[in-house]
């Protein structure tokens, strides 16, 4: 069990290998009667139900026999309905064994079985089948007792890969050609499908003839990473061509895979296009070299500015090319602070852009450079952070104390990086690290789900809701990754804020909704959550989970947003007016 936490500690994929006769971790566990570990194992993964291999049954039948009566819940069908190999079968197994759990206990109303319906979440699962999900409906129709047809799964198979849209093209006769396949929602899953947009937007436009294409449908199809630019031509030949605005231009320069295919494309259409700067600097941080190319090499004037410096050091896919190519023709930078700060909080490309910066400087960073605050983000560098600090730490020299301060070794350890507090544990008391190596195992064990980890650091005494410098507490980490045990324990400490919001304001309610989990939803709204706080960009958790397409979660904050309405309404208190023969109504808001 200490290595399997470690293994999830460090974000190893261990879990989809397989050994030498093709078993994988779950499958040798559950075959060798480990059911502890097999436990651990579907409490973060509920990759049971997703075994493709000729075991799958036999591994689920040896699991049913020791699971708890309730063990088979809506989340380990919608995991079942997601199987492309083995779904139909294994879902069964599950239904028929749940179904003789109820009835062996009894649980009859009206001299039928008293089961939970299967919920939404599961059918629009299975309508994102590409391979099994008819099938699997049809299964989930039959124990369900009734045939519905939801938009939800209309939306679900229109962005699923790979398929031929037979499942769309079923789904829509089962609702009897209604109108739900015209919504815009729809039409925007369908551009944004990676491995056939064009095709399905081709599908729906034989349903039910021309439709209106919405400009989020262009930009999802501007966007996508792999179809993109067959289903923009579509989309232009079939509506005759549209406006190339900032929103669309925007759109094109961060598809950093296809974008400048699709940008040369537009250009095609449209010679004078015109890139602000805001573009170009958008263009740096999150497009190709290949984009930024043709940017610069159109007929507009664009002057290489600091800014654009500053945007292509956090790049995150493609930091170093992106630096080389400005700096080459510009002529030349000077590597400053502000350069340095952008490199070092680069979570995917900070390691690599920083040594094209010391590479490009012919020699060790600037010692005036290296600044607390850049240690300080360098610090919570989630993936490089180690290597980053020990760079620059070899760079400066010898620091002074106002350099290496609190503030960056608290950086480190509300990012959980235990092995950077190692390297910075000489410069300060030996009980200011122990408590600082504590909030880095909490913070920890809070992204991978050790609910066993948490529960002893809360009873040591850590601190359960400091943020990291991104402003994201144990509990937005433990909500981001559907963790409902930790997400639980940290309510029940009465210590941490439901409220608390990231730099962008996004809250632990926004991101569990964004991702799905229901059950850490229902947990955040019971303690208090708010379903419509807004972040940065004007979203809440509301319309994340409809954009999303998350009908479970949408209908919890709807119902949660309901019923508070509701309890602010206060009724008109009636007191009788003496000697007046009518009555005086006070109404208390």
């Amino acid at each position: 069990m200490a290595i399997l936490e470690y293994l999830m500690a460090c974000k190893t994929n261990f879990w989809n290998q397989t050994n030498q006769v093709g078993e994988s971790p779950l499958q040798a566990a559950a075959l060798n009667d480990h059911f502890v570990v097999v436990q651990k194992l579907l409490h973060w993964f509920p990759i049971a139900v997703q075994n493709k291999g000729a075991k799958a049954t036999e591994i689920l039948t040896r699991l049913l026999q020791s699971a708890e009566p309730e063990a088979v819940t809506n989340a380990t069908l919608k995991y079942t309905a997601l199987n492309l190999t083995n779904g139909e079968q294994l879902l069964e197994i599950l239904l028929e064994w749940r179904s003789s759990q109820h009835f062996a206990q009894g649980k009859m109303v009206d001299g039928r079985l008293s089961i939970q319906p299967i919920d939404k979440d599961t059918f629009r699962a299975a309508a994102s089948n590409g391979e099994q999900g008819y099938a699997i409906i049809k299964a989930l129709w039959r124990w369900n007792g009734h045939r519905t047809v939801t938009t939800g799964m209309i939306i679900a198979a229109a962005m699923t890969e790979g398929h031929d849209r037979a499942l769309l093209k079923h789904l829509w006769m089962e609702a009897n050609g209604s109108q739900l396949v015209t919504g815009q929602r729809i039409v925007e899953a369908a551009a944004s499908n990676p491995r056939g947009g064009r095709k399905t937007l081709q599908v729906i436009w034989d349903m039910i003839g021309n439709i209106v294409v919405s400009k989020r449908a262009i930009i999802s199809a501007t966007s996508n990473a792999t179809d993109g630019l067959e289903t923009i031509r579509f989309i232009w030949d079939k509506t005759g061509g549209y406006p190339l605005d900032e929103d669309v231009l925007d759109a094109t320069v961060r598809n950093y895979i296809h974008g400048e295919k699709i940008l040369q494309f537009y250009i095609s259409k449209d010679s004078d296009l015109h890139f602000s700067d805001q573009l170009c600097r958008d263009a740096a941080q999150n497009g190709s070299k290949a984009i930024i190319e043709t940017i610069l090499s159109h007929k507009q004037a664009i002057t290489v500015d600091s800014d654009i410096f500053l945007a292509a050091a956090a790049n995150r896919h493609y930091g170093c090319k992106m630096i080389e190519f400005i700096w080459h023709r510009s002529g030349g930078f000077t590597v400053n602070e502000a350069l340095l700060l952008n490199a070092v909080r680069n979570r995917e490309n900070g390691r690599e852009v920083v040594e094209m910066l010391r590479s490009l400087n012919s020699g060790p960073l600037p010692n005036s450079i290296i600044t607390s605050q850049v240690l300080r983000a360098a610090a919570a560098n989630e993936f490089s952070s180690f290597a980053i600090v020990s760079r620059l730490l070899e760079d400066a020299g010898k620091c002074d104390a106002a350099t290496i301060c609190p503030s960056v070794i608290e950086a480190a350890a509300t990012a959980g990086q235990e092995r950077t507090l190692a390297l910075l544990q000489q410069r300060f008391p030996e009980a200011v690290m122990e408590n600082m190596n504590l909030i880095a195992r909490f913070c920890n064990a809070a992204k991978a789900g050790s609910e066993s980890e948490t529960q002893q650091l809360l009873v040591a005494g850590v601190n359960p809701d400091l943020p990291n410098i991104h402003g994201a507490t144990p509990l937005w980490q433990a909500s981001a990754r559907g963790h409902v045990a930790i997400v639980r324990a940290l309510l029940d400490t009465g210590r941490v804020d439901v409220h608390s919001q990231t730099e962008t304001g996004r809250t632990s309610l926004f991101i569990a909704s964004l991702h799905g989990w229901s059950a850490v939803v229902a947990l955040l709204l019971e303690a208090g959550a708010e379903p419509c706080t807004r972040d940065q960009y004007g979203e809440t958790a509301i319309l994340v989970a409809r954009e999303t397409n998350q009908e479970t979660v949408l209908a919890l904050l709807e119902d949660a947003v309901r019923l508070r309405t509701e309890e602010k309404v206060v009724l008109p208190q009636v007191t009788e007016v003496k000697g007046a023969g009518q009555a005086e109504v006070d109404v208390n808001e």
